[in-house]
């Protein structure tokens, strides 16, 4: 951004690309056509697969969450939010502030990016997901919430990866630990981000009923 007034350069998107990612050879060319269509989209990304063994397995996110490792902001979006904040889950944080100020926040499955490693990773997997509690905890997530969220983690491969993501809000929690000082990412946290995820769950569980009703697998 500094170079760009340093030089006089106009833009109008912003993107940011994780080290280990692997896009498509039109991925962003897609997105800013996306963009192009809904002026009110503020964030976009695409789906987001990981490489594991050799073989690819497309991660299943909810469409309003886009992905942080390969994300485009519009300009005014990203100026309107605050940029990109030093904080924990920067991507949710993000997220959070476009949907509270109007602008429409989306993945595009369809346009491919692929992870050399599996999310929170680098620096091994029970770390990684013991620091995804610590943000749970430090956004204002409700304890009741953590624990539902931990307990599905338990039912997804490697399995402990719930625990480690327990031990981490449990750890902020009783320690009484610093939370975000933004009240409005703690309401939406506490508050609304519950029922977007119930919302979610019983829209997918409808579908599978009417799908079993249909014959279809």
């Amino acid at each position: 951004i500094e170079y760009c007034k340093r030089n006089k350069i106009e833009y109008e998107y912003i993107g940011t690309v994780d080290a280990d990612m692997n896009l498509e050879s039109a991925y962003f060319e897609n997105l800013l056509k996306e963009f192009k269509k809904d002026p009110k989209l503020g964030i976009a990304s695409g789906g987001t697969w990981v490489r594991i063994k050799g073989k690819e397995i497309q991660l299943q996110l909810r469409e309003d969450i886009p992905s942080g490792g390969h994300r485009l902001w519009r300009k005014e979006c990203f100026e309107e939010t605050g940029g990109y904040p030093l904080t924990y889950a920067v991507d949710s944080v993000s997220n959070v502030r476009a949907k509270l100020r109007g602008w429409k926040v989306k993945r595009f499955e369809e346009y491919k990016a692929t992870q050399a490693r599996m999310t929170s990773s680098a620096e091994g997997l029970w770390k990684g997901w013991k620091t995804h509690g610590e943000a749970a905890y430090y956004l204002g997530f409700h304890p009741l919430f953590a624990i539902l969220r931990a307990i599905r983690y338990l039912f997804e491969k490697p399995y402990y990866i719930g625990l480690a993501y327990l031990v981490g809000y449990l750890h902020s929690y009783i320690n009484q630990k610093e939370q975000i000082n933004d009240e409005e990412i703690r309401h939406y946290n506490r508050y609304i981000r519950p029922g977007e995820v119930r919302k979610f769950y019983w829209d997918k569980l409808k579908a599978f009923v009417y799908r079993r009703d249909r014959g279809e697998r």
